[in-house]
Parts: structure tokens; sequence; C-alpha cells
């Protein structure tokens, strides 16, 4: 008789356990958590705006840790490369990054009308390697002997530092190396005499702690040079 009340006792604890297993297998199934949408196709490079978002709610067993549970999460990010983004496809991790983790960052922070523009970085350009990313510099031509000119020409003042790189094409912040490449932003109309001063000689970046950051180009000319 003991016997049979410990096996039917036996049986009730089983399937009470069984009962409170599916009960709590199905409450957490059940359970939503808030994610987020796109509104419209954005493709890749392209920035998510506040605009951009839909909340939704989700039931919690079809969230993973890579999904989009906080607007922060992907409000102000970019869509990585060789992504698209579709309405009402739950936001990914995967599928975007911030401006501070994208390889390219300095394209991301152009405005509109601005040119990615690249000088080899030594002591003297990089400003002892003190030059980073943010910092507002002006910017000299030096001729090159072989233009019998001894005259260093202002060519702009004010021009936004986007990155610094090293030989590897890592952020000089990043790697903790001397900078090897420096990326400025220039006017799309002043790239093409960026160029050519690049050919005629060594451009030279000064510091500058001006309050004014407006960017501004000069020409040379014979009756206004500006030397070193």
């Amino acid at each position: 008789m003991t016997k049979k009340v410990k096996l039917i006792a036996s049986l009730v604890i089983f399937v009470l356990i069984f009962v409170l297993s599916i009960e709590i297998s199905t409450r957490y199934r059940l359970k939503y958590v808030e994610v987020y949408t796109v509104n419209k196709i954005l493709n890749s490079r392209e920035k998510i705006g506040e605009k951009d978002l839909v909340k939704h709610k989700l039931p919690k067993a079809f969230v993973d840790d890579s999904t989009v549970l906080k607007k922060e999460e992907a409000l102000n990010h970019y869509v990585k490369l060789n992504h698209t983004l579709y309405p009402n496809s739950v936001l990914n991790k995967n599928s975007i990054e911030s401006l501070s983790m994208s390889k390219d960052q300095a394209l991301l922070g152009l405005r509109e009308n601005e040119k990615l523009f690249s000088m080899k970085a030594g002591p003297l350009e990089s400003l002892g390697n003190m030059l980073r990313s943010g910092h507002y510099v002006d910017v000299y031509l030096r001729y090159s002997k072989s233009y019998d000119k001894k005259e260093s020409y202002k060519l702009a003042s004010s021009i936004r530092v986007l990155g610094l790189k090293d030989r590897n094409g890592e952020d000089v912040e990043e790697s903790k190396t001397n900078s090897h490449t420096i990326l400025l932003a220039v006017d799309e109309n002043e790239i093409d005499y960026f160029i050519q001063a690049q050919a005629e000689g060594d451009l030279v970046l000064t510091g500058s702690n001006s309050k004014n950051r407006e960017s501004k180009y000069f020409r040379p000319k014979e009756d206004s040079k500006d030397e070193l």
C-alpha cells in the first residue's frame, strides 16, 4: 500500500512539474517585447533618422541577441555596406553600425558639397602627431624646387580634419601608431585645385583655434602671397 501511495505521489509530482514547465514556457513565448522596423527602404550607408523608425511588439520567442530592442541602438546609425533595410523587417544589429564603428567614418562625416581629400602625413603635417579627427587646420602650399619659387601660399583656412590613418589604413587613435595619411573635408569646387597644388609642391598644415569654423579658400596671386 505504501508503495502505491509513493508511486501515485511521484506521478502527481511529475505531472505538476510537467504542467508548470508548459505554463512557464507558454508565458515566455507569449511575452511581448518592443522591436523596431523602418518605414521605407534604406540602402547601404544611409542614415537612420527618427522619422524612419517604427515601433512594434513581437513575442519574445522570436527575438534573439541581435535584435534591436532600443531606439538608441538604431537611431543615427548607418546601414552597413552591402546591406538593405526593408519596411516591416525587424531591425538587426548585424545590418547597421554607428559612425564610430564604421570603417568609412571619414566619408560618412562629409557634409553637403564636400569631398574627401587625402594627403601624406609626417611629423610636420600631423603637427607632431598631435593632430586628431575634428581639429581644424590652415593649409599652405610650399612649391617644390622645380618651380623655382620660394614663396608659400595659403590655400585655405579652417579646414576640418576627418581622420588620420596609419600605413595599414587603421585609425591612428585606435592603432596608437604614427600618422601616414591625413583626411580633409574640402569644398567640391576646390578639390581639383587642391590636387593640382599637391602636384606642385608640399602641403603644410598649421593648427587653428579660430572660433570661426567656416572654411575659406584662397587662390594664389602674384600680389597676394603669404609666406610661412
